[in-house]
């Protein structure tokens, strides 16, 4: 294997074609950032190169994502890039270990976990996808809907980029892990430009309508339609409506920029980019590969043109759940509420129906007892069966004796096996909170009367609790 030699990073970026470099190995004389060991180029795109290194003071292998001045977007997306990684705690997405802008080159970069070389995206043009074995598919599925729910109600983030090249696989467990959120907005925030790939963009963000959650829902579908039939016929339509020259046609895997028409002003490509992609029939293609019909049913909704349509992600999740067996099934989480018996009809049966909607077992004393038994000796057995305790922060429940013992109960049982979730209904001041919950971080629910505020804030609680069972 030929090496490609030079002086240091600097020195690549003017020896190299970085519209097309070579992907292998490469050997700097200079450590990158005086601490990473850049040995082989992973991938390229638009707007960033990643290339392998070790990190020469932990010992480990890293990626390095670098920016590759377009001229299409600031050089400061790479590094908002790394700072909303850097925020995010979810088992399947990748981890940012370090970022910064280089002094020489004025480019900014990005160390993360490093993942492999194998993307969904390899694995579907190497061994043509999963060849109708849908319960792979329902594994791979349930991960990615864990990932966009936490995004969206958890990080209240857009990703806008959902695709296979985005996605690291573990080949041998069948576990992702989402590698790139160039794309990703905030979800109150409206852009008129953006970043996309085609075969994998919504119809709606080519013309005035606003990015929703359901752009990304739309990803979705079609990554799943082309990982069980190898293949994705919206790739070739997406490209003719885009305004881009064939040279741009190069990155078939990488996101490229997309001008949103202003006040409604679609174009004729758009309007034919509809008419063509009308004419796509996945139920057909997935009929032919014995896919259960309520699989191909989730996916069209999906993939539907009306935004209406489409499931959101914790939807998703419940319709791939219930496609496994029972023995296969993801669990979900029990639940005990501490709580004062003052805050029971004001917020606690309220919250407790919002978490069962969403899948939840929830233990709630008035419920959950029976008569005659002895009070204390089954909340102490009901806590010790939960996954997580849920403590109710509120005027009432600071002053509580019921409440301070749940709490030590809580504490006195294996940490690694029941997970102790404060949350904040009223604005008590942090010195009031009981001494033993201040190292833990407080979900704050003031507000939650107001419009949908509590549907809202249980979704994030709800996200936040599947990663952590997840990184169990």
């Amino acid at each position: 294997m030929n090496i490609q030699e030079f002086k240091n990073l600097s020195h690549w970026f003017k020896s190299t074609d970085i519209r097309r470099p070579k992907r292998g190995k490469v050997l700097f004389q200079e450590w990158y950032e005086g601490r990473y060991q850049i040995d082989y180029l992973l991938g390229y795109g638009h707007t960033s190169i990643v290339f392998r290194a070790t990190d020469t003071r932990l010992e480990r292998d890293v990626a390095i994502k670098v920016w590759i001045d377009t001229g299409y977007f600031e050089q400061s997306v790479l590094l908002k890039e790394g700072k909303l990684l850097a925020q995010l705690q979810h088992p399947n997405i990748v981890k940012v270990l370090d970022y910064g802008l280089d002094s020489n080159l004025q480019r900014p970069w990005i160390v993360l976990e490093y993942l492999g070389s194998t993307t969904l995206f390899d694995f579907i043009k190497i061994k043509g996808g999963l060849k109708g074995r849908w319960e792979l598919l329902v594994k791979i599925g349930i991960q990615l809907s864990n990932i966009i729910d936490y995004l969206h109600n958890s990080s209240y983030l857009l990703q806008l980029d959902i695709k296979p090249g985005n996605l690291a696989l573990e080949e041998n467990n069948w576990k992702i892990k989402l590698m790139d959120l160039g794309s990703a907005f905030l979800s109150n925030e409206d852009h008129i430009d953006r970043l996309g790939t085609p075969g994998y963009i919504a119809p709606e963000v080519f013309s005035k309508h606003p990015f929703t959650h359901a752009c990304d829902i739309f990803s979705f579908g079609m990554l799943l339609y082309e990982l069980i039939t190898g293949k994705n016929p919206l790739i070739s339509l997406q490209k003719e409506a885009l305004p881009f020259t064939e040279d741009a046609f190069d990155f078939i895997t990488a996101a490229i920029p997309i001008s949103r028409p202003i006040n409604g002003n679609e174009n004729k490509a758009y309007h034919k980019l509809l008419e063509d992609m009308a004419k796509f029939d996945l139920r057909n293609d997935l009929n032919e590969l014995e896919t259960p019909s309520s699989l191909i049913d989730l996916i069209e909704s999906m993939c539907s043109f009306d935004t209406a349509i489409r499931p959101n992600a914790y939807e998703v999740r419940n319709a791939l759940n219930r496609l496994l067996e029972d023995k296969s099934r993801a669990p979900m989480p029990s639940i005990f509420i501490s709580h004062s018996h003052l805050d029971k009809y004001r917020f606690v049966k309220h919250f407790a129906e919002k978490l069962e909607e969403l899948g939840c077992k929830v233990w709630l004393d008035e419920k959950s007892l029976r008569v005659g038994e002895p009070f204390w000796e089954r909340i102490g057995s009901a806590i010790e069966s939960s996954d997580f305790v849920i403590v109710i922060l509120s005027h009432n429940s600071i002053n509580s004796n019921g409440v301070s013992e749940e709490i030590r109960t809580a504490q006195l049982q294996n940490l690694d096996r029941v997970k102790i979730l404060p949350i904040r209904i009223d604005p008590i001041n942090y010195s009031d909170v009981p001494i033993n919950l201040r190292s833990r971080h407080i979900l704050d629910f003031v507000g939650w009367e107001t419009g949908d505020g509590l549907e809202k804030k249980t979704k994030k609680l709800s996200s936040d609790i599947i990663s952590l069972i997840n990184e169990n």
